[in-house]
């Protein structure tokens, strides 16, 4: 006999998992948008060749780069500080979300052979 209660709570913790991941997805999204405008603002003369190669930077590099080399190239310090951070956020909400996926894909798995399992008995 099937036991359609456990089947149906299963189902539940699935679309709780689901929904996890959708809003960490959706967070991890509005952080790596918040990036761009930060890293457009960071520099008051892109032009320049010294700022352009510190924009060249990854953000953890260009984030460790001493504060009076930054403000001799016409960066905002706390502008940086922002984009760092936005950066680390964004990178730790991927890394959860994709976490998330990996687990949501076994429970979309397990599902799909407990309902062919349990459709074996409906006939």
């Amino acid at each position: 006999m099937i036991d359609t209660e456990k089947l149906a709570r299963l189902r539940h913790a699935h679309d709780g998992l689901h929904a996890q991941y959708m809003q960490t997805a959706q967070r991890a999204q509005q952080a790596a948008a918040e990036i761009g405008p930060l890293l457009h603002a960071v520099a008051a003369d892109p032009s320049k060749p010294r700022t352009a190669a510190l924009l060249a930077l990854p953000i953890p590099d260009l984030a460790e780069t001493p504060r009076d080399e930054l403000q001799a190239a016409g960066f905002e310090l706390r502008t940086v500080r922002k984009l760092h951070e936005a950066h680390t956020r964004a990178q730790t909400l991927r890394s959860e979300a994709e976490a998330l996926a990996a687990e949501l894909q076994q429970s979309r798995a397990l599902l799909t052979r407990l309902n062919n399992y349990a459709k074996r008995f409906d006939e």
